[in-house]
């Protein structure tokens, strides 16, 4: 297993209390890849105001192969912005091991509820 540094950048829609997800775009070890999950948000007890929110996605590489990640983060709807941590969870075909972390950043509209995610991460497949 080898690490590699990647990064992805994608726009979908959704909405901001929760939902579930598709999306499309390019990846460094992905090639043209679609993914769908589910986007869920919990009021951040510490941070009125603020929103927890976790994600579990299956992203599908140009080839067939599946790259499971989670996300996890902290989204203030005032700002319109969403930022946490992502973890790669295993997979099939060459990423059923992976595994590895990385940070993500969403970019929001309450209005549309379309949004825009980078992330920068390290992947072990």
């Amino acid at each position: 297993m080898s690490q590699r540094p990647g990064s992805v950048q994608y726009t979908a829609a959704g909405n901001v209390t929760g939902a579930n997800v598709t999306a499309s775009g390019t990846a460094t070890y992905l090639g043209l890849w679609t993914a769908a999950g589910t986007v869920h948000f919990t009021p951040d007890p510490n941070n009125p105001g603020r929103l927890l929110s976790s994600a579990n996605m299956a992203f599908v590489a140009a080839n067939g192969d599946r790259l499971q990640v989670m996300l996890n983060g902290n989204l203030d709807p005032a700002a319109g912005a969403d930022m946490g941590i992502l973890q790669f969870v295993g997979g099939t075909g060459r990423f059923v091991a992976a595994s590895g972390f990385g940070q993500f950043m969403v970019e929001l509209n309450p209005a549309t509820g379309a949004f825009k995610t980078t992330a920068v991460a390290t992947i072990n497949f």
